[in-house]
């Protein structure tokens, strides 16, 4: 085999393999777009909801089964956790 068609054969393997290779690092970087937009989501939604507790008269939140204190405690939850089903805890504990 000459010099040349070694050369050609190398590259078009090197080329085969980086191909490869981007598409992995493209994929996985897809996937975490994914789930920081899921969670980013469920974050959006869970503040809204809290917005929408707070306007919510004393008396309906003590049928639901929390006060304002519990909202707001949970409103100060981290990124991580899901404020809502913490609430949803407190209130089944009631």
């Amino acid at each position: 085999m000459s010099i040349k068609v070694k050369t050609l054969f190398t590259l078009k393997r090197d080329a085969t393999t980086l191909a490869n290779t981007t598409g992995h690092v493209v994929d996985r970087l897809f996937r975490k777009f994914r789930v920081w937009q899921k969670a980013n989501r469920r974050y959006r939604n869970d503040r809204i909801a809290i917005g929408q507790l707070l306007d919510l008269n004393d008396k309906t939140l003590r049928d639901i089964g929390i006060n304002r204190v519990d909202i707001i405690w949970a409103s100060k939850l981290p990124r991580d956790r899901i404020a809502t089903l913490e609430l949803q805890k407190i209130a089944r504990k009631r």
